[in-house]
């Protein structure tokens, strides 16, 4: 393998049609996001931080079904960060009187994933509630809708850590196979598409990222 390269390539979802995989796995840093549906195609096959939902169906099959072992996205990975903030005993209180019959869905599967699959060792960076509202003012200045109301996508709050992280300061930035570019037909989840779009072709504009064709 060519020596790795000093950059970061944050991989999405969407379909990417252009082959990609050497300048990604000669990358020295390679985000990938959940289900990882790119790798192993025109995405390449290094990962070196994973991101996932850490809640809901996402987080407990992680966990109970241990679909991280033997999972090469996982299982490379240097590093994992998780989606939602880590919850604390009093909040897992708070969520089961809140939500007594539908608990499963809000608790945080964070730590129990790991120790599931074999992974305790590895380290993990769970969101900030602090990070989680930063990035939901930003999305605030292109919408109408409140800020307490909008929904970060996995893949925004990726981004915006990478940007905010001294580690990757100074390296360049490619982002490929994310749907708000893609016209794909998982924009309708609740999450704020338009307004992600905006933010990040803002950070295009000022060098501070490259979005790459996915065809």
């Amino acid at each position: 393998m060519a020596e790795l390269q000093p950059r970061v390539v944050l991989v999405g979802n969407a379909d990417v049609n252009i082959d990609y995989g050497e300048f990604i796995d000669n990358s020295r840093h390679v985000v990938r996001f959940n289900l990882c549906r790119n790798w192993g195609k025109n995405t390449g096959t290094r990962t070196t931080v994973l991101v996932w939902i850490n809640l809901r169906a996402n987080g407990r099959d992680a966990y109970k079904k241990q679909t991280w072992r033997g999972w090469p996205p996982a299982e490379q990975a240097e590093e994992l960060w998780f989606r939602h903030p880590r919850q604390g005993a009093l909040q897992r209180l708070w969520l089961l009187l809140r939500h007594p019959r539908t608990r499963k869905q809000y608790f945080d599967y964070g730590a129990k994933i790991l120790r599931a699959n074999g992974m305790s060792a590895k380290p993990a960076i769970y969101t900030t509630r602090a990070e989680y509202e930063s990035v939901q003012e930003k999305l605030a200045r292109f919408s109408s809708t409140p800020r307490e109301q909008i929904l970060p996508s996995t893949g925004i709050l990726g981004i915006e850590r990478v940007l905010a992280d001294p580690r990757f300061k100074g390296m360049p930035v490619s982002l490929v196979g994310f749907n708000w570019f893609a016209g794909s037909d998982i924009r309708g989840m609740g999450h704020s598409f338009d307004e992600e779009e905006s933010l990040v072709r803002g950070y295009a504009g000022l060098g501070r990222l490259e979005i790459l064709p996915s065809s």
